[in-house]
């Protein structure tokens, strides 16, 4: 996550949410649940961008997932507190910014108070200790609430949270009992993922958001993790996997786009269509082991 589009993009600060602050699995937890007391498809689990639970764009998202599943969707803080403030999206664009004698006079400051939370996030929310984080949170639900309920589990990695559910995808992380953590994987504008090496270990359902002006994960990179996908469906009856490529897009529009850019928005609404359709069409065939 070294990218400056990580750290960019829109805030919905008047966004109020549906759902509940709870504890679950002793993680604090926003849990959003299908209205009208619909009954849920499926059990969803965000594993969010940099700005963790606290922002209020990843819980509209649930919400939505909620709504239009309908699911069960849970959106926990795997960063304990140690999520980036989303006041770094307001200083990324003055950042980037060289054309008047004022930007250059703020910049020595602009850089030091993106380095404030740029490394700490880095630190405290490595690969190596979040994905212990993640792969507990979701066995928990696995052994619980998906057996009590009798549901499948799918998962939706944005930024950060798209190398945890590429891991995911590779079926390597099961519970006691040998059952995979969960069965329908989703990812948009994915971070630190390893082409092709990690796309090749991806044994789970995989569903691909990809953005044509992404400098994280590259249109080329992407079009790599697609033919990696069709081989797999071809040779090893991978079923379901699919990249969809968003024109124009760049990198966080899943969860941060400009609502007042209709383009962007469009993408944005695009990419819910497209979990929305996916997690429906395995959890169609899904049969508890």
């Amino acid at each position: 996550m070294s990218c400056p589009d990580c750290f960019q993009g829109s805030i919905m600060h008047d966004y109020k949410p549906l759902g509940t602050l709870t504890t679950i699995h002793g993680r604090q937890t926003y849990v959003a649940r299908p209205p009208n007391g619909a009954q849920p498809k499926g059990i969803i689990i965000i594993i969010p961008d940099a700005f963790g639970l606290p922002f209020p764009n990843n819980k509209h998202l649930a919400d939505v997932y909620a709504r239009e599943g309908p699911f069960l969707v849970y959106l926990p803080d795997f960063m304990e507190g140690h999520e980036a403030s989303p006041s770094i999206i307001e200083v990324m664009p003055r950042l980037m910014t060289t054309n008047t004698l004022w930007a250059w006079i703020t910049k020595p400051y602009d850089i030091l108070y993106v380095l404030s939370v740029f490394i700490p996030f880095l630190y405290y929310n490595g690969f190596a200790k979040s994905m212990p984080k993640v792969t507990a949170f979701f066995e928990a639900v696995r052994e619980n609430e998906g057996k009590e309920m009798n549901l499948p589990i799918g998962d939706a990695g944005f930024c950060w949270g798209g190398q945890h559910t590429f891991a995911l995808a590779s079926g390597e992380y099961k519970t006691k009992s040998g059952q995979v953590l969960c069965d329908a994987h989703f990812t948009a504008h994915p971070s630190n993922v390893k082409v092709p090496g990690d796309a090749k270990k991806v044994r789970l359902p995989l569903s691909l958001a990809a953005a044509t002006k992404d400098m994280v994960m590259t249109t080329q990179q992407a079009r790599e993790v697609e033919a990696i996908l069709r081989e797999k469906a071809d040779k090893e009856g991978l079923k379901h996997s699919e990249v969809v490529y968003y024109e124009g897009a760049g990198h966080g529009f899943g969860v941060r786009a400009d609502p007042g850019n209709k383009e962007v928005q469009k993408h944005a609404d695009e990419s819910i269509k497209q979990a929305v359709r996916f997690w429906t069409k395995v959890f169609s065939e899904w049969k508890p082991s």
